[in-house]
């Protein structure tokens, strides 16, 4: 005879409906809570719960649990209730993410230009042969999923602090490094913005012979990535520093910093003692990326945009 604790079961089940694995969710980071054992991350559940919702899928009517041996999966459980048309809704939702990585672009197409009245340096056979090199010039962008801060507190700055034992006053900001590679006809320093011009155009500065100082010579940008142009062109993305900052590794490939969110100004300690602020600011720039949206969220931060594939059980 079936006891009251199994009758109590098939009633319950009977009245929810049972929930089978549909999908599995397979993520770029690890996805599980630091505070609760073998449970999905809330930044991560949200995300996902959320995204359901949008698409008009009940939450209670989908469970996501953690897989038990790998921390970068999630089991999409879903009841026996959810129909055709919404378990089509929920695959499409999922497998939109890593179709949209497969489209990103990192690709750049640079247009020098050395008779522009802001090139300085650069003697008549230079310019000649500039002007002669086969452009546009295809460039291509390595993302470092690290976010990093920015200090614009200067050298200077900072070692009067170190000196007197007291804080920083500095602007700070946050910002994703990308290598550069490409046929480039020179050995880049730096790039910064021009003021007064689009965030298209920037500001090259490249080493020249030795013996001789650096070059300087503006060149036009296209992102062929059609959502970071949109985002450049309004401000919400700045590829290009306002002031000089030389390539922290002179030796290798040149090295961009796309900026991506302000913090304003802090009072920090910038030397090598903790600083709880300084983590409190990295953990601003890690909720940014969700906000900054596609490309930056597909390789960065944490959320749906995370998601690298989808496997069926």
């Amino acid at each position: 005879m079936m006891n009251m604790r199994a009758l109590i079961l098939a009633f319950t089940l009977a009245l929810t409906g049972c929930k089978e694995t549909f999908l599995t969710l397979h993520f770029q980071t690890p996805v599980h809570s630091h505070d609760l054992y073998k449970a999905v991350n809330d930044t991560y559940l949200n995300a996902l719960y959320t995204a359901m919702s949008t698409r008009g899928i009940d939450p209670e009517q989908v469970d996501l649990e953690l897989d038990e041996n790998d921390n970068r999966v999630i089991h999409v459980k879903v009841s026996d209730t959810l129909g055709a048309e919404q378990r089509a809704t929920l695959q499409t939702l999922f497998e939109e993410v890593p179709k949209a990585r497969a489209a990103t672009s990192w690709e750049i197409d640079m247009v020098l230009e050395p008779d522009a009245k802001e090139a300085a340096g650069l003697s008549t056979q230079e310019r000649q042969r500039l002007s002669h090199f086969t452009q546009p010039i295809g460039l291509t962008l390595k993302l470092d999923p690290e976010l990093k801060m920015y200090a614009s507190a200067s050298a200077a700055e900072r070692r009067q602090a170190r000196l007197n034992g007291t804080e920083v006053e500095t602007e700070m900001d946050c910002h994703f490094s990308a290598d550069i590679s490409g046929a480039v006809p020179f050995k880049l320093l730096a790039i910064t913005q021009l003021p007064g011009s689009p965030p298209e155009r920037a500001l090259l500065r490249y080493s020249r012979n030795t013996g001789y100082p650096p070059a300087e010579i503006p060149a036009h940008f296209l992102f062929k990535d059609a959502a970071l142009q949109q985002k450049i062109e309004r401000g919400e993305v700045r590829p290009w520093q306002e002031t000089v900052i030389l390539d922290a590794n002179p030796a290798g490939g040149f090295t961009l910093s796309l900026e991506y969110a302000r913090l304003g100004r802090h009072r920090l300690w910038l030397d090598q003692r903790r600083d709880w602020r300084m983590y409190n600011l990295s953990e601003d720039c890690e909720n940014i990326i969700a906000y900054v949206g596609r490309p930056f969220s597909l390789f960065a931060g944490k959320g749906l945009d995370r998601l690298e594939r989808v496997t069926a059980p």
